[in-house]
């Protein structure tokens, strides 16, 4: 069973899969650095040892 969740419903698939799993599966061919997925974090977390040693 897949379910489209782009918006034009042509670009990719949820699918499932008995060996991998649910996954999306590309159904066009994307172009290198175009936008295919994005979305805002759920979880941010910033610990202070990362300010002082500049990893964010």
């Amino acid at each position: 069973m897949s379910t489209v969740v782009s918006a034009n419903e042509t670009d990719f698939v949820i699918a499932n899969d008995q060996v991998k799993g649910r996954q999306i599966v590309a159904r066009k061919i994307y172009q290198s650095g175009e936008l295919i997925f994005e979305e805002q974090p759920l979880v941010s977390a910033q610990f202070e040892w990362n300010k002082l040693y500049k990893y964010s």
